[in-house]
């Protein structure tokens, strides 16, 4: 999955406050997925809830901040039912994302629905 578009204010976190949305790893897919950070471990480690229901702690190294923007292409867990498809954000509104699909398919979905490669493009 290509993508040209980085997240604006997109970087690796400093440090988290609890509350922050976040992108973090979940086991070694190689995809980073939304949570929010529930919780402080120490200055390397925070307590994440992924958007999806799932919890666990994170490195922050290893985690983004910022939010998704029109232009950027994500992978999308297609109504939840964990075949992942690629796409790219043509709208936002609040947590919902219109997504044009590189099947040619086309609709909305949610944050939570939504994936980054690890290895997605940072902002400095």
């Amino acid at each position: 999955m290509s993508n040209d578009s980085t997240l604006k204010m997109l970087s690796r976190p400093e440090a988290c406050a609890i509350g922050d949305q976040i992108w973090a790893p979940w086991g070694a897919d190689g995809f980073l997925y939304p949570a929010i950070v529930v919780a402080t471990i120490d200055a390397v480690q925070s307590h994440v809830a992924y958007l999806d229901g799932d919890e666990g702690p994170v490195t922050l190294k290893e985690t983004l901040y910022g939010s998704l923007q029109v232009g950027n292409q994500v992978s999308v867990n297609y109504k939840g039912l964990g075949d992942y498809y690629v796409g790219t954000i043509v709208k936002i509104i609040g947590m919902a994302v219109e997504v044009d699909y590189e099947d040619g398919d086309h609709g909305f979905t949610t944050i939570a629905q939504c994936r980054l490669p690890l290895a997605f493009p940072r902002s400095s």
